[in-house]
């Protein structure tokens, strides 16, 4: 059952700034997010017990499943193809944003997988994303904001005397946080 997105998720926010989920996209399954801490056991002899070493390192995985409706089966099936192709084989942050203007940043993010399918006129994709350190954002850039689409845009330019980021328009952007 499709259900819509409350979650907007941003691929390297303060780069390319690539919108893989918009809030109210239609999704087959809606962002999740599982984390974890790298912990090292050891099992002494004749111990009663085994001894546990956090090591202060943080995992988590993101998974959620976009649907995208086409007109007919054979373009969802050739989208089905060509998704693999758009998504980002790079290293990067991933911003989570919500409509209360919350978001969370998931730091050294990478997209692991990107399985395909497709249920007559609408193509799935079901994304994984691997990362570090995951915190509540303080500040984003009205750039990021202003990303209306799933085509990633030039990245942010400093101004002549290197003070500011400058946008595409070459207007100064502001720090919201």
């Amino acid at each position: 059952m499709l259900t819509d997105s409350n979650i907007e998720v941003i691929w390297d926010p303060t780069g390319a700034r690539l919108r893989l989920v918009e809030r109210g996209d239609p999704m087959w399954e809606e962002v999740k997010l599982d984390g974890r801490q790298v912990v090292d056991i050891s099992e002494p002899l004749r111990a009663a017990g085994i001894n546990t070493f956090p090591r202060a390192l943080e995992r988590h995985t993101v998974t959620f499943s976009l649907a995208v409706e086409r007109n007919t089966i054979a373009e969802a099936e050739e989208l089905r193809f060509e998704m693999p192709l758009t998504m980002p084989k790079s290293k990067a942050d991933v911003i989570f944003g919500f409509a209360s203007g919350t978001k969370f940043r998931l730091a050294n993010a990478s997209l692991r997988a990107w399985a395909t399918n497709k249920e007559g006129r609408i193509a799935e994709a079901r994304i994984e994303i691997i990362g570090g350190v995951y915190f509540k954002d303080t500040g984003s850039y009205a750039a990021v904001n202003d990303c209306k689409d799933q085509l990633s845009v030039a990245p942010p330019q400093l101004a002549e005397d290197g003070s500011t980021l400058l946008s595409e328009s070459g207007g100064e952007l502001q720090n919201e946080g």
